[in-house]
């Protein structure tokens, strides 16, 4: 699959993208593409303490996990496995409780993106 199709079939699935999930509430990950959403939006390291591991240069970015998608990836490699994915979810979810969500934000033919989310503050 090339750039091209990727962007492509990314933007098709666009039409049907769908409100990210708390953590904790699946393990099947929404497709939420880059729309806006009232109630959720992008986190970045400013919003939680994130384990060193993933630690970025810029804290004001969105904060995305690199995922592995095709079920074969092993740990070490440079995409996560569902296992280290869902491993720092556990502990983002253990320390906010309910703050925050996740929504996959581009997929490729063997990895994707998945975007860390919080959850907007309600105006009164």
């Amino acid at each position: 699959m090339d750039l091209n199709t990727m962007r492509r079939e990314n933007k098709k699935a666009e039409a049907t993208a769908t409100q990210p999930i708390p953590l904790g509430s699946s393990k099947r990950i929404p497709y939420t593409g880059s729309k806006k959403f009232a109630l959720w939006e992008p986190a970045t390291l400013e919003d939680l303490d994130l384990p060193e591991v993933l630690a970025q240069a810029d804290s004001e970015s969105p904060i995305r996990f690199f995922v592995d998608t095709s079920g074969f990836g092993e740990k070490g490699e440079g995409a996560l496995t569902q296992e280290e994915l869902l491993n720092i979810i556990d502990q983002i979810e253990e320390k906010h409780s309910g703050q925050f969500g996740v929504g996959l934000s581009f997929f490729g033919e063997f990895q994707g993106w998945v975007t860390l989310y919080k959850k907007r503050a309600c105006r009164t």
